[in-house]
């Protein structure tokens, strides 16, 4: 039922209004209409107001205070690191949780735990862009307790294409190449 309808019946049933005014059912259009309006709003802020239900500026919000704004990727991929952040807590660096930590980034990723030296290795399986590597080093080392060492590497190359070259380390030395050029040798 729409909200003039719903006005109308509301104030008919009371008896105390005269329904049949070209005047009266203008006044109750125009209320209507700002009230679908202030109920379309509020439907928008409820609906931005939680991450599970944000589409636009909610999603980013929550982004902004709790990592990363990520708007390249989908909704739900943006809501899951969102949840998987939220997860993070005071007993959240053992190797599993720093796992679900690193997820929360959205990165793809090999973790190798050193515990007797306090570190933690994280190696990239994706190639990332310089402004990219920024940003993942930057929430690394915010959500990381300052007791550990945390080395990130963005190789690029995997070792199964390294070996699939054929050359000895000797031969790679020897070459003095840089690993763009590299890249480019035929096996």
């Amino acid at each position: 039922m729409s909200v003039l309808a719903s006005m109308i019946r509301k104030l008919s049933d009371i008896g105390v209004y005269e329904m049949t005014g070209d005047a009266l059912t203008e006044e109750l259009t125009v209320y209507a209409r700002e009230l679908d309006r202030v109920e379309n709003l509020l439907d928008s802020v409820l609906n931005e107001a939680f991450f599970a239900t944000a589409i636009e500026e909610g999603l980013e919000g929550f982004e902004r205070i709790f990592g990363p704004v990520r708007s390249s990727l989908s909704l739900a991929q943006r809501r899951g690191m969102l949840c998987k952040r939220l997860l993070l807590g005071s007993d959240s660096f053992t190797p599993s949780k720093m796992a679900t930590a690193l997820d929360s980034l959205n990165l793809s990723y090999t973790l190798s735990e050193y515990p007797t030296a306090f570190r933690l290795n994280i190696i990239a399986d994706t190639d990332y862009t310089a402004g990219e590597q920024a940003l993942i080093l930057r929430e690394i080392e915010q959500m990381c307790p300052a007791h550990l060492e945390v080395q990130v590497c963005f190789n690029t190359l995997p070792w199964s294409e390294l070996d699939a070259k054929g050359l000895t380390f000797d031969e790679i030395d020897a070459l003095d190449m840089t690993w763009t050029a590299f890249d480019q040798i035929d096996s």
